[in-house]
């Protein structure tokens, strides 16, 4: 299942004289069982958006919370289950206009543990009508699921064929003690690879000034507004910083950025996207109150991990998660040469050798 495209909103027409707050993160988990083959749990929703429709356990994202841990509290707190081998598995852009919600949805997966309880109770019937197992072949039409699941399922994720490729996984380090509520709840953020090929092998990055993670080096990016996807903010915010125009934007990955200091909670979704030389092929720096200024850093050579601001710093301690791969080539041209000098001896070879039995 290839995440790389899950952008995907409800484009419902938008209410009139309504406030709009940026969006919120939720968490929903795609619960499993041995007892029940091929089959997830999934209650008929009560009382809120999406009454009615059938949905998998979850819920907010607190402050400080890892995103298994967050799944893991809503389940228990839920059904009474306790899951084992939970993972991260993928992310939708929620967007109901209807109702003035705009989500990131974060999916986990885990394993009844037989240990435990083996069977769901409803232990909030002012929210959900009732827990079922319903084999994943045979789900409700899509009118009668909740819009995250439904938008998952659009995209062909399958948590019984599921495969590493494109998935996104999220960091879910925090603090040992969860910051209390009145925090807040996690923002949402937008970080933008910019390439160039002007630049092989290197992104944009800036130094942060007057903010959050001041002095220390950053992409391009910013929060996420109401009804906005993924590319889209991307654009907007390097356009705002930098005045580049970006094209063949794409999105790359999501962590869950906790600051060490626990006064910093963001999830971040990657995006990257090529410089259009077309345009402007060199950035400025539109907001220097903001920025110290950018310039062009080799991926392979970046700042340490102490210099990076936090979710640059995640992404860039995971190389499973690297959504710039460099190719060696990249990032010595001379590579490059060498492998063409290298195949053109091989055809001249093949082209010239006189092999056994070539003229009989």
């Amino acid at each position: 299942m290839n995440f790389k495209n899950v952008t995907a909103g409800y484009n419902m027409a938008a209410p009139i004289g309504k406030q709009r707050d940026r969006p919120k993160v939720g968490v929903g988990v795609l619960v499993t069982s041995k007892n029940h083959p091929n089959c997830v749990l999934l209650g008929k929703r009560k009382n809120s958006t999406g009454d009615g429709t059938y949905a998998l356990p979850g819920g907010h994202l607190e402050f400080g919370e890892g995103w298994c841990e967050c799944g893991a509290r809503e389940l228990l707190e839920e059904t009474g289950l306790v899951l084992k081998d939970m993972r991260y598995c993928g992310v939708v852009n929620t967007v109901i206009h209807s109702d003035n919600l705009h989500y990131i949805d974060l999916f986990v997966r885990g394993e009844v543990d037989s240990a435990h309880s083996e069977e769901p109770q409803n232990q909030e019937p002012h929210k959900c009508e009732g827990w079922h197992w319903i084999d994943w072949d045979n789900l409700p039409s899509q009118d009668q699921l909740f819009c995250p699941l439904h938008l998952l399922i659009q995209q062909g994720y399958n948590p019984f064929k599921e495969t590493n490729e494109g998935i996104s996984s999220g960091n879910t380090n925090r603090p040992s003690v969860l910051v209390p509520n009145q925090r807040g709840r996690p923002g949402v953020g937008v970080g933008v690879l910019v390439t160039s090929p002007a630049r092989p092998g290197c992104v944009l990055l800036g130094v942060r000034k007057g903010s959050t993670g001041s002095g220390m080096f950053a992409l391009p990016g910013g929060h996420l507004e109401y009804g906005e996807e993924w590319c889209e903010c991307g654009s907007r915010e390097v356009l705002e910083e930098t005045g580049l125009i970006l094209k063949d934007m794409k999105y790359c990955t999501t962590v869950n950025a906790i600051g060490e200091s626990k006064d910093y909670h963001y999830v971040t979704l990657f995006v990257r996207g090529e410089v259009d030389m077309a345009v402007s092929p060199e950035p400025q720096n539109l907001e220097p109150d903001k920025c110290e200024g950018w310039q062009w850093r080799d991926w392979g050579e970046l700042p340490p991990l102490d210099q990076l601001f936090c979710p640059l710093q995640i992404l860039n301690q995971h190389q499973k998660l690297m959504p710039v791969p460099i190719a060696v080539e990249q990032r010595n041209p001379d590579a490059l040469n060498i492998k063409k000098c290298i195949s053109i001896f091989i055809m001249f070879a093949l082209c010239t050798y006189d092999f056994p039995g070539h003229n009989q």
